[in-house]
């Protein structure tokens, strides 16, 4: 399993390996500050992005039943996380609800 270190620049948080020796890290951590702008930090940095790009779509045989998946339950914390992150992508126009 591999371990991060976290640096922050500008306000910008980046994960690099630990593997990495300290020399490394540094030339790493000094490319990126010099090209923050270069960096999608948040699903808003790419709003020219076209969907039909990053689309996904289920390949449905129509002659296999559907089966629906069991349900997950995720604790408080989880589940709040994971509705803040949906909401960002839907804010940003990446994800949309779809009905079958």
């Amino acid at each position: 399993m591999e371990e991060w270190l976290e640096k922050k620049i500008n306000g910008k948080t980046f994960k690099l390996g630990k593997t990495l020796d300290s020399e490394t890290q540094d030339q790493i951590a000094r490319v990126i500050s010099r090209h923050l702008d270069a960096f999608a930090w948040s699903t808003s940095d790419m709003p020219g992005i076209d969907p039909d790009f990053l689309c996904h779509r289920l390949a449905m045989d129509p002659k296999v039943r559907p089966i629906r998946q069991r349900r997950r339950k995720f604790n408080e914390e989880k589940r709040q996380t994971i509705k803040d992150e949906t909401q960002k992508l839907v804010a940003a126009g990446h994800i949309r609800e779809i009905q079958f």
